[in-house]
């Protein structure tokens, strides 16, 4: 060998020898970091709640609860990714709550109030027959089974015209409890005039005029005067941009005034969750949203036409949710947990046959869905004939149909969970679904799952045709079956 093969044989190893040295300084650095980046063990968890008593059903303010956990090597952390047994105040008094968090728990107490009376004063005077109470003269306070109270503005008034003479109960209601107050009715008078004035700066388009900056005033032949509430405005809400004329009108007599229209400017959104945990690749209920807009003019309205960002729950525990209505956004958190069960409470329902047996199917769809969005049609059997061709297994029976969508656009929806009620002469291990998007291409078979002894259950990802094949019972096992039970 020659001197420079030589030297450069023995460079050679020496770098191999370099790099293997580098390699194992390495692992011995890396795996110590490794080590230390394992998820430590908990040891236990302390938590405690500094919020306020909350009316049952009120959600508990994660915020306000200080989670610790301790780990076995004696370090701690406050931790912030914890679940709760239950988001909201469930009863009167203690509730006892459980927080947990890898597999670790500790209860903390929020203490729960019942709302258990009304106290409701009238403040206003005498009204006369046609006439209306006015809200501002009216004061409300819920009471609680804790001895405290809160005043509302958001109850319902009943029997508030007046039409008895000398006095009228009027009737205040809010979540289910009930309170009166009396007013002194006067005689119905005639009217020699009415006058109306708005007190507003402006009314933002598409808004009614503010009630409270509205004052309309009734006069009498006999030079008295009243406040009139129970008037009739046109048009109700203001919709042209600039000067509007407005009528108010009382008892056949009309006022004329001038209000100005402005583009509405959103000045804050809201949104309050009152559902509860939904299970993972479940939607968000709209009837659990309630969305307030507030404006420039410090007028407020919930707003329904609002649209929602983000309202299927993709993971464990806290979900961002996402509502977004006039360019502004605003967001809440909704606990997912895993699934809890289908709910066929609101499915689509409907019979398949190929006129020999007949099954019933339900598909299954969240509550904020019409169970119309989805249908179904038997298809006769020649219409899938060349498809079944394609399977390698022997297809003797089966019935053939379509899932459908009332609107093709909104294939979101999927997945979706189906269940199968079969003839009572199917057997059960020979009975398999099949699915094709266009009755051209070849077919897959689906994943079913036996519910009981004559139903299946079966997640579908997409619309489209569906075979349900089967093979039937032999005669001696038939013997016993009543021959009406053939048909569902």
């Amino acid at each position: 060998m020659k001197k420079t093969e030589k030297c450069s044989f023995l460079s050679k190893i020496a770098a191999a020898g370099l790099g293997v040295l580098l390699c194992l300084a390495f692992c011995a650095a890396v795996l110590p970091m490794s080590a230390q980046a394992e998820e430590k063990k908990v040891s236990y968890l302390y938590a405690m709640y500094t919020g306020e008593t909350l009316a049952v059903g009120e959600e508990i303010d994660r915020g306000k609860i200080e989670v610790t956990a301790i780990f076995e090597d004696g370090t701690s952390e406050e931790i912030f990714n914890f679940a709760l047994s239950t988001d909201r105040v469930m009863k009167d008094g203690v509730n006892v709550i459980h927080v947990v968090y890898r597999g670790k728990s500790c209860e903390i107490t929020v203490f729960g109030k019942k709302a258990q009376s009304l106290y409701v004063q009238y403040l206003g005077g005498p009204v006369s027959i046609g006439n209306s109470v006015s809200r501002d003269e009216i004061m409300v306070n819920v009471v609680f089974s804790d001895g405290s109270y809160e005043e509302i503005t958001d109850y319902q008034l009943g029997n508030h015209v007046i039409n008895t003479s000398g006095t009228q109960k009027v009737q205040v209601v809010y979540g289910g409890l009930q309170g009166t107050f009396d007013v002194v009715t006067m005689p119905e008078k005639s009217i020699s005039g009415l006058y109306a004035s708005y007190e507003g700066e402006h009314v933002l388009q598409g808004n009614p005029i503010p009630s409270k900056y509205l004052y309309v005033t009734a006069f009498y032949p006999d030079g008295t005067t009243e406040r009139i509430h129970n008037y009739t405005v046109s048009p109700a809400k203001l919709e042209d941009l600039g000067t509007n004329t407005v009528y108010i009108i009382y008892r056949g007599h009309r006022a004329e005034l001038k209000v100005e229209c402005v583009v509405k400017t959103l000045e804050s959104l809201t949104v309050t969750y009152r559902g509860g945990k939904v299970a993972i690749g479940d939607y968000v209920d709209y009837g659990d949203i309630i969305v307030k807009a507030r404006y420039d003019d410090g007028y407020e309205e919930i707003v329904e036409d609002y649209e929602l960002l983000s309202g299927r729950i993709l993971q464990l525990g806290n979900n961002t949710v996402t509502v977004s209505y006039c360019d502004m956004k605003a967001s809440f958190v909704v606990q997912g947990v895993k699934e809890i069960g289908v709910n066929y409470a609101n499915a689509a329902s409907f019979s398949i046959t190929n006129k020999v047996r007949t099954a019933d199917v339900k598909i299954a769809l969240p509550s904020r869905y019409s169970n119309s969005m989805v249908t179904g049609k038997s298809l006769k059997p020649e219409r899938v004939a060349s498809v079944l061709s394609k399977l390698e297994s022997e297809i003797i029976d089966y019935i053939a149909f379509d899932v459908l969508l009332e609107d093709e656009t909104r294939d979101d929806i999927f997945p979706l969970t189906m269940q199968i009620k079969l003839p009572s002469y199917y057997k059960m291990t020979q009975t398999h679904l099949y699915y094709s998007a266009n009755r051209r291409t070849v077919i897959a078979g689906m994943n079913i799952t036996m519910v009981d002894s004559r139903t299946i259950e079966v997640s579908i990802f997409h619309p489209g045709t569906y075979i349900l094949t089967y093979e039937e019972l032999p005669p001696e096992d038939k013997e016993d079956k009543n021959k009406d039970d053939d048909y569902l």
